[in-house]
């Protein structure tokens, strides 16, 4: 049958790409009007790159409107442009999910007079994710079951694109599992009390050079001190830091006592690669690999990115993607901290909130990785819905009482999946 689609664009460029897969998939000769204004022509030529991508050089049309607030220029441009287009059709779907409302109120009623019972009109409910049709219902469908899309194409739509393709091997899988254990067994808050009052305080740097470490030399012999002090303290320690790959090592595995860069004679190579990477890992990063490595499985429902950077396709700052899922077209980011104060993680969640938005639009969710109680994780996300004012199920956040596996990964996929 010879159809086409006609889509109001607006400036939220997913759910109109959505709706133009669907109906490709239903039928891949499917031609598509899209109606823009000069401003939006961008997110047209978007849609029908990504489009073209996997429909190969299917058939569009652009209905450039001089005005989308102007109903008389709208009317004026639909009959120049697009009625006299219309005639070799035999179906044609509108769907007015996008534009402004001006425009979707305008192009329904003139095509509904224009094209009687040839058009059957639609939209995508940003509420349920259905798209329902008009004149037969009985078409109605869930999207999400029915259209996927990947996360180079989301970028693409929103005119961001990958910092750096290629994702870093991740080389700290024992030392992963032992956080694991350490978390079930209840001693995580042990963990943090070492990261800040040990780690950081003597390996933490702004730049990984030999001047870095002169203090850490002059003190050597306390700081050891202290090392052996904390071996006997935490219980965990010796497997924590046996796990840690050779070159990355902070000990002599053999001695368990300190490696000192400077009586090494560590270069500043040497001493960027040893310690830099392990450093930010245990003060962080861990948090991310454990929350990734809990979600992922491998029954092809959820496609699971980690920490990648990205950036608007015009802009030369890039900005870091803890753990995104992609369910469907439903994009769902978790941003981690290991903070349990709760401006900070209020303004992760603002954060994570504006992100999503930016690359999955408004069917978006987000989910803060807190290192809050129970009672503050709970108030937290009280306070982000009402002051974002966010719609049902678009926002959890967890904290250190739901860092179990078995517990963060029941809530996580029931929040992502349900």
């Amino acid at each position: 049958m010879n159809e086409c689609l006609i889509l109001l664009m607006g400036g939220n460029p997913l759910p109109n790409y959505i709706v133009a897969k669907y109906f490709l998939q239903l039928n891949p000769e499917t031609s598509i009007f899209f109606i823009c204004s000069k401003e939006t022509r961008g997110y047209s030529n978007r849609i029908a790159s990504c489009i073209d991508d996997e429909f190969r050089g299917f058939k569009k049309y652009y209905i450039q409107l001089e005005s989308v607030q102007d109903s008389k220029y709208i009317i004026k441009d639909l009959e120049s442009q697009l009625i006299e287009n219309l005639d070799k059709f035999e179906r044609i779907n509108v769907n007015y999910t996008g534009g402004t409302k001006t425009m979707a109120v305008n192009v329904y009623s003139f095509l509904k007079e224009k094209l009687k019972y040839r058009a059957e009109f639609s939209y995508l409910s940003a509420d349920d994710n259905y798209i329902r049709f008009e004149r037969e219902p009985s078409n109605n469908k869930f999207l999400p079951k029915e259209v996927k899309v990947d996360l180079e194409t989301l970028l693409k739509l929103h005119g961001y694109e990958f910092e750096n393709n290629n994702e870093e091997v991740f080389i700290f899988e024992e030392t992963l599992q032992v956080l694991k254990r350490i978390i079930e067994d209840e001693m995580i808050q042990e963990y943090m009390k070492w990261t800040e009052e040990f780690l950081c305080k003597y390996y933490k740097k702004e730049e990984y050079k030999p001047n870095r470490f002169e203090q850490f030399n002059s003190d050597f012999d306390e700081i050891q001190k202290e090392h052996f002090d904390n071996l006997e303290k935490y219980t965990w320690l010796r497997d924590l830091l046996v796990s840690i790959p050779d070159d990355n090592s902070l000990i002599n595995k053999k001695s368990f006592e300190l490696l000192n860069p400077l009586k090494e004679n560590y270069t500043k190579k040497e001493i960027e690669k040893r310690y830099k990477r392990i450093v930010k890992f245990l003060n962080g990063v861990w948090l991310e690999e454990y929350v990734y490595s809990t979600v992922k499985n491998d029954d092809g429902i959820l496609d699971l990115y980690k920490n990648r950077e990205i950036k608007k396709s015009n802009s030369t700052i890039p900005f870091e993607l803890d753990v995104l899922a992609i369910n469907s077209y439903i994009t769902i980011l978790m941003s981690c901290t290991t903070d349990n104060r709760k401006h900070l993680c209020k303004l992760k969640g603002f954060e994570a909130l504006h992100r999503v938005t930016e690359i999955g639009g408004d069917a978006g969710k987000a989910i803060i990785i807190t290192f809050l109680d129970a009672e503050k994780a709970e108030k937290l996300q009280e306070d982000l819905n009402k002051t974002a004012n966010l719609k049902e199920n678009k926002l959890m956040v967890l904290g250190i009482e739901d860092l179990l596996e078995d517990t963060l990964k029941e809530k996580i996929e029931d929040f992502i999946l349900n």
